[in-house]
């Protein structure tokens, strides 16, 4: 499955909404997801999956809405417990309460950025060992890359290169769920 994020402007004759889509290209079909932005919202989701819990927690922090779902829905299928936040700010605050298992992080984000997330994550005793997985639309800035190496980002992917399968595989292969 690719994905790809789209954002446009829904006109109707109530209102004007800013929304978020999410192209999904799987098995030959295109399918196209859409999510009002300011639905957005910091979430906790249970674990009510089609998978047992496997006792993972993951934390996404994305700022586009059909995205941070789509891999929420997922994670949680895939039996996670699955933590979401939309802002740089948010998603460190859940970091240092919740302490994740691991940490999938966009890089451009409202309010703080992603390596700025990691930076305070890593000044924080608990955050120094956290695994974080860099997720981001970033793919030719040779600082940011140099900046998320040293601070010890796990993996740097570049959204448009992965699949989101991919994706998960390297969530579980951090987090000792390989199959």
């Amino acid at each position: 499955m690719l994905f790809s994020t789209v954002s446009y402007l829904h006109k109707s004759s109530l209102s004007d909404t800013f929304q978020r889509g999410l192209l999904l290209y799987k098995e030959g079909l295109l399918h196209f997801k859409t999510v009002p932005v300011y639905t957005i919202a910091m979430t906790n989701k249970t674990t009510e999956n089609k998978k047992a819990g496997n006792g993972k927690k993951i934390l996404i922090i994305e700022d586009e809405a059909a995205l941070l779902r789509t891999l929420g829905d997922t994670f949680q299928e895939e039996g996670f417990e699955v933590l979401e936040a939309p802002t740089g700010e948010a998603g460190l605050e859940m970091a240092l309460s919740a302490h994740p298992d691991i940490i999938l992080l966009d890089l451009l984000l409202p309010g703080i950025g992603g390596i700025d997330v990691l930076k305070r994550l890593r000044d924080d005793a608990w955050g120094r060992h956290a695994e974080v997985i860099l997720l981001t639309n970033i793919d030719r800035d040779m600082k940011v890359l140099a900046d998320a190496v040293e601070l010890g980002a796990y993996e740097y992917l570049v959204k448009s290169h992965w699949q989101l399968s991919d994706v998960i595989q390297k969530v579980k292969d951090k987090t000792g769920l390989a199959s």
